[in-house]
């Protein structure tokens, strides 16, 4: 019977960090994963999905060449190529976390994990059953898309996330069920390879929760591409026969919408129903999560969760940084890493990207706060890229000048929201981010300008 200091059930971004960071600290790692290293992230998810928008900017970008005298013919999608050239970077990256495992002499087995008890895994593989013991055990499956009753994928008429990767053939016409973060992105995909795209969404705007100002800029531009919109649709039915179509309620009366294909994109749930995790005595929350304390300890001593199966914000970088963070709470050379900085990004065109808290939250912790907002525009690089919608906000405390919040809604706010965590994570001011010399001409002058904009000292805005 095995028996490693600790043994990880999930290969994904929370998981095979934290077996790579335990193994650096002399740690002897097993990590039993069932499918492929990296998890839904690399090989159903953000690495995928972020190839199609790559090549769905190119679409945009040949269209939009015409407007400074560069002409394209219309372009022909080939969707077998796509996904070849798709599925090597993903094959690429797997090889990737393949080397380091070795290299660092963490041990991986392919199979199902089970507990047996709170001191025993039972790990089902092709070979048969293996048996492990381990001084920690680490619970980091992730989630999957969540499936409410009645419209569950067929994985053809109705597809989730997964299935939507890998069409062999485009819809003419796709409704996307859900205005999320995953919703979104796959509109852009679908409607840039040359779908007619409808999106459901039960709440009254994008991206549910986002800052509202950041929220319409995107749906603005995504209108503009021909993607329709539907808000306050509450979803009744997918009817398949004899033909395609979504009965949902809104504007108070029912309505029909007819499809070739269904995308459910209403979130995502925990990966725990086959863990045995009654046996374990590991408890959950209504909603299926692992409980766990400030150190990721569950209600079993020996047995730790992080990432998606834990709940909170279901994100592949906070994932890495709680991997991180166990592996150097067990390995004794860390302290609880309480981050406060976790950014949010949705990798539409424009992009939205932000971190810590918004003035509303601000507000109604109490706090008395000053915003800027500063347009992108002001930086002149925004106009070389072909963009002028958009903005950088900061939301700062008015008593210390301390940066509470940054949203960003423009191209390459993915990178730039980096700059603004450091900011929120180590409690910097306006002030200081102002008198940090920026290049130039790049899109990171925006947020020296609106640091600057809470005193009244911008150069490339009115101060108001």
């Amino acid at each position: 019977m095995p028996s490693p200091d600790v043994l990880i059930i999930g290969g994904g971004p929370a998981g095979y960090v934290g077996a790579i960071r335990l193994a650096q600290l002399g740690k002897q790692v097993v990590v039993v994963e069932r499918e492929r290293l990296g998890g839904i992230c690399l090989n159903q998810g953000c690495i995928p999905v972020k190839a199609l928008l790559h090549a769905g900017s190119v679409v945009r970008n040949a269209a939009e060449a015409r407007r400074f005298g560069v002409l394209f013919q219309a372009p022909d999608i080939d969707i077998v190529s796509l996904h070849g050239w798709k599925a090597r970077i993903v094959d690429r990256l797997v090889r990737g976390i393949e080397y380091l495992f070795q290299a660092n002499g963490v041990e991986l087995v392919h199979g199902q994990a089970v507990f047996s008890g709170p001191e025993e895994v039972m790990v089902r593989t092709k070979a048969g059953e293996m048996s492990f013991t381990a001084r920690n055990f680490v619970i980091a499956t992730g989630s999957r898309p969540a499936m409410p009753s009645g419209i569950e994928p067929d994985g053809h008429k109705v597809i989730s996330s997964k299935e939507a990767l890998n069409l062999t053939t485009l819809p003419k016409r796709i409704a996307i069920i859900g205005a999320g973060a995953i919703g979104l992105e796959f509109a852009t995909v679908f409607s840039r390879l040359g779908c007619k795209v409808i999106v459901l969404e039960l709440m009254n705007q994008v991206l549910p929760g986002t800052d509202s100002d950041l929220a319409s800029v995107v749906e603005r531009q995504l209108r503009r591409e021909g993607i329709e919109f539907q808000f306050g649709a509450k979803v009744r039915e997918i009817v398949k026969e004899p033909h395609l179509y979504v009965r949902y309620t809104g504007g108070g009366s029912e309505q029909i919408l007819e499809t070739e294909q269904v995308l459910v994109a209403v979130g995502r749930e925990p990966l725990t129903q086959e863990l045995n995790l009654h046996k374990a005595g590991v408890q959950t929350d209504k909603q299926g999560f692992i409980k766990v304390n400030g150190s990721y300890r569950t209600s079993v001593p020996n047995i730790y969760a992080i990432g998606d199966v834990k709940g909170g914000a279901l994100v592949a970088h906070k994932a890495m940084a709680e991997g991180i963070a166990l592996a150097e709470i067990i390995g004794e050379t860390g302290k609880e890493w309480n981050f406060r900085a976790v950014p949010f990004c949705v990798y539409t065109d424009p992009e939205i990207a932000s971190v810590g808290w918004t003035a509303e939250l601000a507000r109604k912790q109490g706090l008395k706060i000053k915003v800027s907002r500063v347009p992108l525009s002001a930086a002149g690089r925004s106009l070389t890229l072909g963009r002028n919608e958009g903005f950088c906000k900061i939301v700062v405390e008015e008593k210390t000048d301390r940066i509470l919040g940054v949203g960003i809604v423009g191209p390459q706010a993915e990178a730039l929201i980096a700059e603004a965590a450091v900011a929120v994570e180590l409690g910097l001011t306006a002030e200081q981010i102002g008198k940090v010399v920026h290049p130039h001409p790049t899109m990171s002058e925006l947020l020296f300008e609106a640091a600057r904009a809470i005193h009244g000292r911008a150069i490339h805005i009115v101060n108001k």
